[in-house]
C-alpha cells in the first residue's frame, strides 16, 4: 500500500521501522543453596541449558567477557557465565566464554538502557538480561553458595502488546 506522505526536499521517500507481535523469550532461573532461587526473562535466539554451575565474570576482573586468560579460563570452563555489554560485541563475548571452555551466557545489557535487550544468534546458549535484572542477579550472586542457572531456549511469545512501537532510529 503506496500512502502519500509530505517530504521535504531533497528527501524522496520517508522510511519508518516498528515492532511486530511477536519476539524470541528467553528465561533464566538461578539457584543457590544458601538462599531463594530468581528468575529473569529476557531474549534468545538459542538453544536451552539445563542447571549449571554460574560464574560472574565481573568477580574475574573480566566484566565485559574480552578474551579471558588462563587463570579466569579455569573458573569459566563448563560454566555459564554472566557478561556485560560494551566495548566488544555482544555476538564476540559468546565466543569468548565458549573458547575459555563455558557453557553458556547471561548477558546483562549496557549500562543506563533499563530492560531493553536485544536476540543474537550466539554460539552458546545465552539469554540477555536487562541492565536493571542484572543489577538484581548480581545483587542476588553476592554470598551466593553455588550457584546455578538454568537457561530456556528460545520461545516466541506473541502478544497485540509488542506490536507497532516505532524504532527509535526510524524516520518519523
Amino acid at each position: 500500500i503506496t500512502v502519500p506522505v509530505s517530504s521535504n526536499s531533497p528527501w524522496l521517500m520517508s522510511v519508518g521501522a516498528s515492532t511486530h507481535d511477536r519476539r524470541p523469550t528467553g528465561h533464566v532461573t538461578g539457584t543457590k543453596a544458601n538462599g531463594a532461587s530468581i528468575e529473569f526473562t529476557g531474549m534468545s535466539l538459542t538453544s536451552g541449558l539445563a542447571s549449571t554451575a554460574l560464574v560472574d565474570a565481573l568477580a574475574l576482573g573480566n566484566n565485559l567477557c574480552d578474551t579471558f586468560n588462563a587463570a579466569q579460563a579455569t573458573q569459566v570452563a563448563g560454566k555459564v557465565v554472566v557478561c556485560h555489554q560494551g566495548t566488544i560485541g555482544r555476538v564476540q563475548k559468546g565466543i569468548n566464554v565458549q573458547a575459555a571452555g563455558g557453557v553458556g551466557m547471561i548477558l546483562i545489557g549496557q549500562a543506563g538502557t533499563g530492560n531493553s535487550v536485544l536476540a543474537d544468534t550466539h554460539v552458546i546458549p545465552t539469554v540477555m538480561i536487562g541492565d536493571n535484572d542484572g543489577t538484581t542477579l548480581r545483587a542476588w550472586l553476592v554470598g551466593a553458595g553455588s550457584p546455578h542457572a538454568t537457561l530456556q531456549g528460545t520461545q516466541i511469545e506473541t502478544s497485540t502488546n509488542l506490536a507497532d512501537r516505532m524504532a527509535g532510529f526510524s524516520s518519523r
